[in-house]
């Protein structure tokens, strides 16, 4: 993700303004063979394509935050394995998501029922990936039946159940 810092990504990839004179003193200088340089114009033009944030008129203090915003986010995803086949998931997922994101206050437990292998831990993953980032503590509990709960506030790998937010308990 690239940060244009007081430049825009059309100067970096068509290396004009200071970029273009830089390389301009490059050529000049000839300190540096002419394939050396195309491949600088060549990676500058791919960095100057790709999608980042620019600094603009915004102030530095309120850009920085954002940065480290979104990339907390995007360190934080810890999505859990699930297979790209599944069959007719989506309109499940959707109407659990509807229930969930109402707006409320109040703490919401969704149960998900039915026979064995009709993909119900399969559906929690989704939602789970889908709600995971919007937490800043979370945890998945598959096989719940299997779990003693005591064990799990005593387990030095999980945080005590009243200290953090689970958002799908299975």
């Amino acid at each position: 993700m690239p940060i244009f810092y007081d430049v825009a990504p059309s100067e970096v990839r068509n290396q004009t303004a200071s970029y273009g004179e830089a390389i301009n003193s490059h050529i000049k200088e000839q300190r540096y063979t002419y394939e050396t340089i195309e491949n600088w114009k060549a990676a500058l033009n791919k960095v100057g394509a790709l999608k980042g944030w620019e600094l603009k008129e915004r102030g530095k203090g309120d850009f920085t935050k954002e940065v480290v915003q979104k990339l907390l986010i995007e360190l934080k995803k810890n999505y859990l394995a699930v297979s790209n086949c599944l069959v007719e998931m989506d309109d499940q997922v959707d109407k659990i998501m509807e229930v969930i994101r109402e707006e409320t206050t109040e703490t919401k437990i969704v149960g998900i029922h039915g026979m064995g292998g009709v993909g119900k831990t399969t559906l929690a993953t989704i939602v789970y990936n889908n709600l995971s980032a919007d937490f800043d503590s979370r945890c998945f509990l598959s096989n719940i039946r299997d779990t003693k709960i005591e064990s799990l506030r005593i387990n030095s790998s999980l945080m005590s159940l009243e200290q953090n937010a689970c958002p799908l308990l299975i």
